[in-house]
């Protein structure tokens, strides 16, 4: 992939997203962690070189390459086959962890913004834009990852386990009325008596939550 018309510490690479955390900011579980938008991005191997290159780039914008090696930097991929073993969506990949800490752009494959929130979520492919700076935190030392930009080509097999919009819905027609679909629910119902378990669609008072609430709101 041509990254020749960005600066030296920013690839632009394809991807599988997880861990999607782009519409709201996100501090995850560790204590003290401020909120940011970011993802995780499962990377084929083969651009690694690409990666390195702009990882060194970097590194050298901060210390003297001769004292790099002596560093132990922490670089910012990982080994998914290693450090997710037996998931097998990470079996072959190195995976980065890259955040913002303002709102990035999220476009579709013709760089027009996704507004659907649905329609970028943990599985789906794409391109993203990473950059990368170098950091020297309280004695640790390395390479992280800024999240600039990102450009959903397709669609693939949720990673957290919900369906796709595509998925609940591909069976319902496009001239499907709410009349049609109300009748089709019906005719669904079956007869295992599960339909009659919290008296249909009525609250009775036996069902119904102090204060008149549904038991189920």
């Amino acid at each position: 992939m041509n990254n020749t018309q960005l600066p030296e510490t920013t690839v632009r690479i394809p991807c599988r997203f997880s861990y999607v955390h782009v519409w709201e900011p996100w501090a995850g579980n560790a204590p003290g962690s401020i909120p940011a938008y970011q993802v995780q991005c499962l990377v084929d191997p083969k651009y690694l070189p690409i990666i390195k290159k702009a990882v060194a780039k970097a590194a050298l914008a901060k210390w003297r390459e001769t004292d790099i090696p002596k560093m132990h930097l922490r670089m910012p991929w990982r080994d998914g086959t290693s450090e997710r073993a037996g998931d097998p969506n990470y079996a072959g990949l190195v995976f980065i962890n890259a955040k913002n800490q303002n709102p990035v752009p999220v476009v579709d494959k013709n760089s027009v913004q996704i507004t659907d929130r649905a329609e970028f979520y943990s599985g789906c492919r794409g391109i993203v834009v990473l950059n990368f700076f170098a950091y020297d935190t309280a004695g640790n030392r390395g390479v992280g990852t800024g999240l600039s930009g990102i450009m959903k080509l397709s669609d693939d097999e949720r990673l957290d386990g919900r369906p796709t919009a595509q998925q609940m819905f591909s069976d319902v027609d496009d001239g499907v009325t709410a009349d049609a679909f109300k009748n089709a629910q019906a005719n669904n119902l079956g007869t295992d008596g599960t339909e009659g378990l919290f008296g249909g669609n009525k609250v009775s008072k036996e069902t119904a939550m102090p204060g008149g609430g549904n038991p189920w709101d």
